[in-house]
């Protein structure tokens, strides 16, 4: 799935949320901007953060292990592993899937 930056609509509301793969924001990552790779972190945090307003929870818990593995596995800004962790953990509660809590494992190891 490609995704891109669109400043008129920053909900990602014209993609299927559970299709979002970790492959698409490593694609993203590789050919983005400095700026637009940041931009797509808070993208995903507003939509994180809507679906969660309008009781989605399993587009959210999705969304919010995005983020930890945008955050620990791309951009790996300083605290990486503390934001990731809060971010797993949040999947985890919303929908605790294995996968989230095999992320949260190899989170847990660090960067």
């Amino acid at each position: 799935m490609k995704l891109a930056i669109k400043w008129e609509n920053p909900i990602l509301s014209d993609v299927d949320i559970l299709k979002i793969r970790e492959s698409d924001l490593d694609n993203f990552y590789a050919n983005a901007s400095d700026t637009d790779k940041t931009n797509l972190f808070f993208m995903l945090l507003a939509t994180a953060q809507y679906s969660l307003d309008v009781g989605n929870k399993k587009e959210a818990a999705h969304l919010n292990y995005l983020i930890a593995y945008y955050l620990f596995t791309a951009l790996t800004p300083p605290a990486s592993d503390i934001l990731a962790k809060h971010y797993i953990k949040s999947a985890i509660d919303l929908n605790p899937l294995p996968r989230y809590m095999e992320e949260a494992a190899f989170i847990e190891n660090g960067n």
